[in-house]
C-alpha cells in the first residue's frame, strides 16, 4: 500500500479446535487444548474445503485445502506488550457460507495504523460447516460454533499476546456480517465481546439463514448410499465417506455451490442458499427476526448491550450480476445495455415472491411497479440491482439498527454507507450503467492486498483507506 509504512508482528496457523475430521466431522468443535512443544507460527494453514475460483490462488499464500482447517492468525502492533495492552478486532470472512479464508485478509495494516490487535480465522464452510436436516439428528451450524470457539480462544488467550480481553470487537462482511450479527444474538456469547461491525449483512436478512436444507441433505445422502431418512445413522454413514466424495456430490446437487438456482431450464431467478445457519434450538433458539422482536429475551439483552456499526455499500445488489451472467446466451437482452423491465416483472420478482413470501401475487405486482423503470433499459438495470440490495441488505440493516436503538440508553449504534469503488467493484467496467460501489467494495481499503495487487494506487484512495481504518479501530477502542 503506497505511502504507508507499518511495523507489526504476526502469528499464523494457531489451532483453536481439534481437527474436525473422522468422528468430529458434522459435530460441534472441541477445544484444541494446550500444546507442549514449540508451535511453528510462520506459515498460514490451509483453507477449509471449498470451490477453487479461477485466479484466486494468486492471492493466497497457501493454496491447499483441508477439513483440518480450524486455525487463526494474529497481527500485533510493534509496541504491544502486557503493560501496553491493545484493543482486539476479530475478523470473520464472507463468501456466502460457501468459500473464503482468514489468510486472504492481511490484517497488518489495520493493526499498525489502528494500533489494535487483529485476528483472522477460518470456519467450516458449505456442507462441512452447515449440513442440516432442520432437526436434532443433523443440527447444523457447525461453522457458527467454530466462530464462537475461536472468539472464546481469543478471549482466553489474547492477554498473552498483549491484548485487552475486555475490549474485543467482532467484525465481518457479507456472510461474515451475517455471522457476527448471529453471534450477537446468541446468549452464550455474553461477555466474550463488546462491539460488533457488520459490513453488508445483518442477522434478519433473508440470506442470513435457511430453512430449506433437508431436501438437499436427502439428495446428498442418497447419492452417497447413506440412509436418506436423515437419522443418526445418516450422519455416521457420511462420516465414513471421503472428503472428496462428499464435496463432489454436494457440488453436483447445488449448482457448484451457487446461490442462484435456475429451475427446469427456465429463465426465472431463484435465490436459494444451499447450506446456511438454521434455527436449531441451541445456537439459534428462534428466527433472527423473532429474536430481535422479543425484547425480553436473553438473546436480545446481549444484542442491546453491544455497541454496533451496521452499514452497506451504495449498490449492494451488484452480487446478482455475477449470477445473471450465465443467462446471457438465452436472454432477450444484452446486460451491457441493461436489464429489461419485462425480465424484471416476469422472471425476477415472481420467483423471489414465490421463494420468500408465499407467492403473494399482489405483493409481486406491487414490487414490480416500484422497481419498474419507465425510462431506459440502463435505468432498469440499476433498479434491478437496487431491488436485490433493498431486500437483502438495506431494509434488514435499518430494521436491525432501529431495533437496537429503541429505548437503548446504554450502548451505541452507527450506520455507514460507502460510495467509493475499489478492486472489488468490477461491475463498473462490465456494465457501463452500473452506479456507485458494489458489494464488498470497502474490503480492499480495510485489508490492502499489498504488492500482489495495485489496488490502492493513488493518494486519495490511500487517504480514504487510512480514514476507514481509523474509524473502525477507534470504534473498537471507545465505541
Amino acid at each position: 500500500m503506497q505511502g504507508i509504512q507499518h511495523n507489526y508482528s504476526e502469528f499464523r496457523k494457531i489451532p483453536f479446535a481439534k481437527p474436525p475430521i473422522g468422528n468430529l466431522r458434522f459435530e460441534k468443535p472441541l477445544k484444541f487444548g494446550p500444546w507442549d512443544e514449540f508451535l511453528d507460527a510462520t506459515e498460514f494453514g490451509p483453507s477449509c474445503v471449498q470451490y477453487s475460483y479461477p485466479g484466486m490462488a494468486a492471492y493466497l499464500p497457501n493454496i491447499n485445502q483441508s477439513e483440518d482447517c480450524l486455525f487463526l492468525n494474529i497481527y500485533l502492533p510493534s509496541d504491544t506488550s502486557r503493560s501496553n495492552k491493545k484493543s482486539v478486532m476479530i475478523w470473520i470472512h464472507g463468501g456466502g457460507y460457501e468459500s473464503g479464508q482468514g489468510m486472504l485478509y492481511d490484517g497488518s495494516y489495520l493493526s499498525a495504523i489502528g494500533d489494535v490487535i487483529v485476528v483472522t480465522l477460518n470456519y467450516r464452510l458449505n456442507i462441512f460447516g452447515f449440513l442440516s436436516a432442520n432437526d436434532a439428528s443433523i443440527a447444523g451450524n457447525y461453522g457458527l460454533w467454530d466462530q464462537k470457539l475461536a472468539i472464546q480462544w481469543v478471549k482466553d488467550n489474547i492477554e498473552s499476546f498483549g491484548g485487552n480481553s475486555k475490549l474485543i470487537t467482532i467484525f465481518g462482511q457479507s456472510a461474515g456480517a451475517f455471522s457476527v450479527m448471529l453471534q450477537a444474538i446468541h446468549s452464550g456469547n455474553k461477555g466474550l465481546f463488546q462491539r460488533v461491525i457488520a459490513q453488508s449483512g445483518t442477522a434478519d436478512s433473508i440470506l442470513a439463514t435457511s430453512s430449506k436444507s433437508s431436501s438437499l441433505t436427502q439428495k446428498i445422502a442418497l447419492s452417497l448410499n447413506c440412509d436418506s431418512s436423515l437419522t443418526n445413522e445418516t450422519v455416521e454413514c457420511l462420516k465414513s465417506k471421503s472428503t472428496k466424495d462428499i464435496y463432489q456430490v454436494y457440488l453436483e446437487h447445488s449448482s457448484n455451490g451457487s446461490i442462484l438456482k435456475l429451475k427446469n431450464n427456465s429463465m426465472d431467478i431463484h435465490l436459494d442458499l444451499n447450506y446456511a445457519p438454521v434455527v436449531d434450538g441451541q445456537f439459534l433458539k428462534d428466527s433472527p427476526v423473532n429474536i430481535i422482536k422479543n425484547r425480553n429475551s436473553a438473546e436480545f439483552d446481549l444484542y442491546k448491550s453491544l455497541d454496533i456499526i451496521v452499514g452497506n455499500d451504495e449498490s449492494e445488489g451488484s452480487f446478482i450480476l455475477d449470477y445473471l451472467k450465465p443467462l446471457q446466451k438465452s436472454s432477450p437482452f444484452n446486460m451491457k445495455d441493461g436489464i429489461s423491465s419485462d425480465y424484471l416483472c416476469k422472471h425476477i420478482v415472481p420467483p423471489f415472491v414465490e421463494d420468500f413470501f408465499g407467492g403473494n401475487l399482489a405483493l409481486a405486482l406491487s414490487i414490480c411497479m416500484k422497481y419498474y423503470s419507465r425510462g431506459t433499459i440502463q435505468e432498469q438495470g440499476q433498479n434491478v440491482v437496487n431491488f436485490y440490495g433493498d431486500n437483502t441488505m438495506y431494509m434488514p440493516a435499518v430494521q436491525s439498527l432501529n431495533s437496537h436503538a429503541l429505548r437503548n440508553y446504554n450502548s451505541k449504534q452507527f450506520q455507514f454507507l460507502n460510495k467509493r469503488r475499489s478492486i472489488f467493484s468490477p461491475q463498473q467496467d462490465s456494465y457501463p450503467w452500473f452506479k456507485e460501489a458494489g458489494h464488498a467494495a470497502e474490503l480492499s481499503f480495510l485489508f490492502p492486498l499489498g504488492q500482489r495487487s495495485n489496488n490502492i494506487e493513488d493518494d486519495d484512495n490511500t487517504r480514504f483507506s487510512n480514514i476507514l481504518m481509523k474509524y473502525w479501530s477507534n470504534f473498537a477502542k471507545t465505541g
